[in-house]
């Protein structure tokens, strides 16, 4: 299947090299992963900085499929790397925490508006495969390099890696070329404002279930209320229609939130293995490294399966992955765990995206990958509030 980008623009964007699609979208990833073993190093409300980039993510990449369709390539790039410089710049200098999560929430618009942008760019499952391994792979190794960045640095450095992304602007504008000059479409400000609305109240629920829970169904009808059946809102109709879509983004959610959700777990986890703090970061790399790498291969084989065979062997993959790192006897066992429900994680996001896509208008291919690769990153909020609440 050709990517949506291609299908629903006038003029096709030449090929992109699948190594810088990976540099564009993996320094996410580090984000995400690489403050795990450094936020004891941070005064005041840490945890408020991972749930900005969390929520960030989510956000940005929800919208951004809008953004890709009112500013093209090339626009969207020029947003991303200013979100990035001025969220890093902030980072380097912020004197309180408030700041630093403000920070956080730019650079992690910036990075998921990147993410999006590759994502839509790529031309086969391979492409894809190599995208989202490349997220799990940088992401395995994010708790080891912010760690050492930390060590060589300052922990500040650490958080501010997303900027990275920058390395991959250059090729990706050589690759475009100044000849491509996509179909612009309407901007709608109060449907992106609605989107941003329920995105956030869903990755508030496990906080504050009792106010987030009433608040994102509510927004949700104004939404549905708001677009009707008006092709020129946002989001577009046909994709709040179609029904499928939305059941594999949940599929994809639940896998996510599983995987991350771990991932905040592990330390405790292996700690009861007696494995040592220090110890901890290059114990974690591993699962996550081979989780990610095997998803290079895996995505493209599982793009031969029926999409009812995924939607059954993806989440028993990663159910067996949770009860074995969460029992297991020994700290073996405990990687076999993380190693599976990151390659179920990993392995959905490439093998489901652009048969969730398929299922919505050629029109709204764009904004379904946007929404599709947010409920996979709101796994990012969700899945470490939900594993801190179940070992509070």
């Amino acid at each position: 299947m050709k990517p949506a980008v291609v299908a629903s623009r006038a003029g096709a964007p030449p090929a992109v090299a699948a190594l810088v699609l990976v540099a564009l979208s993996a320094p996410m990833s580090l984000g995400v992963s690489g403050p795990v073993l450094v936020l004891d190093r941070i005064d005041g409300h840490a945890g408020l900085i991972v749930t900005a980039f969390g929520a960030g993510t989510s956000i940005g990449t929800a919208i951004a499929g809008a953004a890709l369709g009112r500013l093209g390539p090339r626009g969207v790039v020029a947003t991303c790397a200013s979100l990035l410089a001025l969220g890093a710049a902030l980072t380097l200098t912020g004197p309180n925490v408030p700041v630093l999560a403000l920070a956080a929430l730019l650079q992690s618009l910036g990075a998921a508006g990147f993410t999006v942008l590759a994502t839509s760019l790529a031309r086969s499952a391979v492409q894809v495969g190599a995208i989202t391994g490349g997220l799990a792979v940088v992401g395995s190794s994010g708790p080891l390099v912010g760690q050492a960045v930390a060590d060589l640095t300052s922990w500040r450095v650490t958080l501010a890696l997303p900027v990275l992304a920058l390395l991959g602007m250059p090729a990706l504008l050589r690759a475009l070329g100044p000849s491509f000059r996509p179909a612009v479409r309407p901007w709608d400000p109060l449907g992106i404002a609605l989107v941003a609305g329920v995105v956030t109240a869903v990755a508030m629920m496990p906080v504050h279930l009792v106010l987030a829970g009433p608040a994102a169904l509510v927004i949700a009808a104004l939404a549905f209320r708001y677009v009707g059946a008006r092709p020129r809102r946002f989001p577009p109709p046909g994709l709040l229609r179609a029904g499928r879509f939305w059941l594999l983004c949940g599929l994809s959610l639940t896998l996510a939130s599983t995987n991350f959700g771990l991932l905040y777990l592990s330390p405790a986890l292996l700690a009861d293995q007696g494995v040592s703090a220090a110890a901890t970061g290059m114990v974690i790399l591993w699962p996550y490294l081979a989780g990610g790498s095997l998803s290079w291969a895996v995505v493209p084989l599982g793009a031969r399966l029926p999409t009812a065979w995924l939607t059954v062997l993806l989440p028993a993959t990663a159910i067996v992955g949770a009860v074995t790192a969460s029992l297991a006897p020994a700290t073996a066992v405990v990687l076999v765990g993380l190693g599976l429900c990151s390659l179920a994680a990993v392995s959905g996001q490439g093998m489901l995206i652009h048969r969730a896509s398929a299922f919505v208008p050629e029109t709204a291919r764009d904004a379904a990958i946007g929404f599709f690769t947010s409920c996979y990153l709101l796994g990012i909020a969700v899945g470490p509030a939900v594993a801190a609440g179940v070992s509070a």
